[in-house]
């Protein structure tokens, strides 16, 4: 077997996992069992148990299969600038409110409104894991590569559609008000005028450590990695 064909897998086994979970029957069925503490617990080692094996395989036949593409100067530029705007996005992610996220689950707390982030986009640490995977595409010329890194924008796009519907069939009025005045694309409701910008609810202190910890990534990649790719 193949470093593609067993990355491909792997893909499958965690994406199928995590959308198989979190189906609504699925998950009702497993919480209404178990409840929610040890349905949250069993799903996260799973999730990890499959990303682990997923990792393990790439960075243990890097740059597998056929070469797609010359890198180039300008695209590691690039590269550096979606890879800064991805950490933003997964900074600020933590800590924002959403009526759809784990934190909303656990404690009741479900905004109607969106504030800070998600007045940019609904889903922060989906855009930021995609924005992720686009980065290093652009730099990662093998079809092993692309297969990895690529996984990562397709599996957020559909785990993002998959709990926008999990959460619309739930009939949850506060997630009906919150998606109707947000987006998934980034700036796609400010600018469709179904949201307004509110620069001052940034979480400032969110930016920061976003840029420290870049900076920190951008320090040591070369010497783990060998190069910021």
């Amino acid at each position: 077997m193949t470093t593609e064909t067993e990355l491909l897998l792997w893909w499958l086994l965690f994406g199928g996992f995590h959308l198989l979970l979190s189906s609504g029957p699925v998950r009702g069925r497993l919480i209404e069992g178990v409840g929610l503490k040890t349905f949250k617990g069993v799903y996260t080692l799973i999730a990890l148990a499959t990303f682990f094996g997923l990792f393990w395989t790439y960075f243990h036949g890097k740059h597998a299969g056929p070469l797609l593409f010359d890198r180039s100067l300008p695209a590691r530029h690039i590269t550096e600038l979606v890879m800064l705007l991805s950490v933003l996005f997964l900074s600020l992610a933590h800590g924002s409110k959403s009526p759809a996220t784990t934190a909303a689950d656990m404690t009741g707390d479900r905004p109607s409104s969106p504030t800070g982030i998600h007045r940019i986009t609904r889903h922060p640490l989906n855009t930021g894991f995609a924005l992720f995977g686009l980065a290093h595409m652009l730099v990662n010329p093998t079809v092993g590569d692309w297969i990895f890194w690529g996984g990562f924008p397709v599996f957020a796009v559909l785990s993002a559609i998959h709990q926008d519907r999990r959460m619309l069939a739930s009939e949850s009025p506060e997630f009906r008000s919150f998606y109707e005045q947000t987006s998934f694309v980034p700036f796609a409701a400010i600018l469709s005028g179904r949201q307004r910008m509110a620069w001052s609810e940034l979480r400032w202190r969110g930016v920061a450590i976003g840029v420290v910890i870049y900076v920190g990534l951008r320090l040591i990649h070369p010497h783990a990695m060998g190069g910021f790719n």
